[in-house]
């Protein structure tokens, strides 16, 4: 009976989140490849869904009769509506030979079926079941919505991600919590092969893939109810949507993209970033096509004002509780009795030099060392190889924005 109530709370998490995208998809008129559809559905409907539980929370109603009601209508919707036809039509993409399909598929079954069996164990991990990640998720469902907790400082940080957790913890509780982290490493690596097999180089995507859904730290954050590979996915989801817009030019996956570069600020402060790098490549973009100020200026505010429309609510509630926006940091700018300046420079301090690492060794201490709580593996000393990929249009694009979101 556990073990259904766990299964039922993330799975009812993917399929409002996934029904939730399809409706997006078709209010904004935005037209993708089939093989698109899967991951970038799920993506933004998560952004979608966890801003509707944001509302329930402020509101102080969320009671699980009330979220299964909403999650039944959105669910229904596209039922109602009849298959979706609007596909983007274009040459066929190259595809994988079986031999290929097999690389892929053996691994991916065998590994993900001790991820999930991992995500179900009992949610014991330092920073999720243990911490502050389902700590305040559980606050925020006893008390039906969000209660000021002013002594606590993680619980000024946005929690895009802990809203999804809150969804699944109203069926099942921790471990749900910790299997719906563990669906966007689930469907990840199908966003990465289809956006591979769009530049037409799906093996590329494939083999990508597999190094991410097998790396050591990935798979073990993954399988815990934190929030680094959830960011990870709507970051590569904002990708998707940009190299979409690019090539197409649809005013929808614009529209998209503004919803996942908004939502990754509210997943993950270090990926805050992401919604000044969409609007400067949608700004770039447009003056190396020679595009009018005006067009450049109305493409950018569609981009900035989208995502500002996510990352406004926990704004909103931080200076409603804390007096301060960026609470628990800039409080020099927004002084409060909350926290104390000099608790933050201990803390950037702290962080920027994690175990005593300093920057020349992480490179090493990241793929093989340790020292920064967990490894990405050896063969990621490879990375500068990434580098020969600039010869492409897609590699430029992917190294450029590995550097954009590895600036924080």
């Amino acid at each position: 009976m556990i073990a259904a109530r766990i299964l039922f709370g993330a799975l009812f998490v993917y399929l409002v989140s996934s029904a939730a995208g399809q409706i997006f998809f078709r209010v904004v008129g935005l037209r993708l490849r089939p093989y698109e559809r899967g991951f970038l559905s799920f993506v933004t409907g998560a952004a979608i869904l966890s801003n509707v539980v944001f509302l329930l929370a402020a509101l102080n109603i969320f009671y699980t009769w009330v979220l299964a009601a909403i999650g039944a209508a959105i669910l229904a919707a596209p039922l109602l509506q009849g298959p979706n036809q609007d596909c983007a039509e274009g040459p066929p993409e190259p595809d994988f030979s079986p031999a290929w399909k097999v690389v892929f598929w053996l691994p991916y079954a065998l590994f993900g079926a001790v991820y999930v069996i991992a995500a179900m164990a009992p949610e014991t991990s330092p920073d999720g079941g243990g911490g502050y990640h389902l700590g305040l998720v559980a606050r925020y469902y006893d008390h039906r919505g969000f209660l000021p907790l002013r002594t606590n400082m993680y619980a000024g940080l946005p929690a895009g991600i802990e809203m999804l957790f809150l969804a699944a913890f109203a069926f099942g509780r921790h471990s749900a919590a910790a299997l719906t982290h563990l669906l966007f490493l689930l469907t990840l690596p199908f966003g990465m092969i289809a956006c591979g097999r769009r530049a037409g180089k799906p093996l590329a995507g494939l083999i990508g893939a597999l190094l991410v859904f097998l790396a050591p730290v990935v798979a073990r954050d993954a399988t815990c109810a934190y929030v680094d590979v959830a960011t990870a996915a709507v970051s590569f989801g904002a990708f998707c949507f940009l190299e979409i817009w690019l090539e197409e030019q649809q005013q929808g996956a614009l529209i998209a993209l503004g919803v996942l570069a908004g939502f990754c600020y509210a997943c993950k402060l270090t990926a805050g970033a992401a919604p000044l790098f969409a609007v400067a490549a949608v700004v770039g973009a447009g003056l190396a096509r020679h595009r009018g100020v005006g067009v450049i200026c109305r493409q950018a505010m569609v981009v900035g004002s989208v995502a500002l429309a996510l990352i406004s609510p926990w704004l909103v509630r931080n200076i409603v509780v804390f007096g301060n926006p960026i609470f628990p940091f800039m409080n020099r700018v927004f002084p409060n009795p909350w926290q104390y300046p000099m608790v933050e420079a201990s803390l950037r301090q702290m962080l920027a030099h994690m175990n005593d690492v300093r920057w020349w060794q992480i490179p090493f201490e990241v793929t093989t060392g340790g020292k920064l709580v967990g490894i990405i593996g050896p063969i990621f000393l490879l990375s500068p190889l990434a580098l020969a990929g600039a010869r492409s249009r897609l590699g430029r694009h992917l190294l450029l924005a590995c550097l954009a979101m590895s600036v924080t």
